[in-house]
């Protein structure tokens, strides 16, 4: 009956609680999706190695922006909402960038997954702690 009361009180929480770790879910294996299919790409954009790794920075610049603007979205939305938008257009993107056959396309299109990975990233740090400090 305790368990069952604790669910019932703490819906919510656990519900952020799941969704922060499906964020850190996503944003490890698209991180380590991208090394392993970069061939792939290679095959699909039908360019050479060399030009196929510049989009490992290319997303990684993306991240630090992100990680960098997550301040400012912190101080005027929720951010638990920006945290599902993120995931959203993460997703969105990452899933998107392997349909096009040009270069920079895809290159524009892992920014954008990368600057909702950086915002990902730094408020699913934030939003745990603030709920502990609240008295969690």
């Amino acid at each position: 009956m305790k368990v069952a009361r604790f669910i019932c009180d703490n819906k919510f929480r656990i519900f952020k609680s799941f969704l922060i770790y499906f964020t850190f879910a996503c944003v490890g294996s698209s991180t380590t999706l991208l090394g392993s299919s970069l061939l792939d790409l290679q095959i699909s954009l039908d360019v050479d190695f060399a030009k196929v790794s510049y989009l490992i920075p290319v997303r990684s610049a993306g991240h630090i922006v992100g990680s960098d603007f997550t301040g400012v979205i912190g101080q005027k939305f929720n951010r638990s909402l920006v945290l599902c938008v993120c995931n959203l257009i993460s997703g969105i993107f990452l899933g998107a960038a392997t349909n096009f056959k040009q270069f920079e396309y895809v290159a524009c299109f892992l920014f954008i997954a990368g600057i909702g990975h950086g915002i990902a990233e730094v408020l699913g740090e934030r939003v745990p702690s603030e709920e502990r400090r609240i008295g969690c």
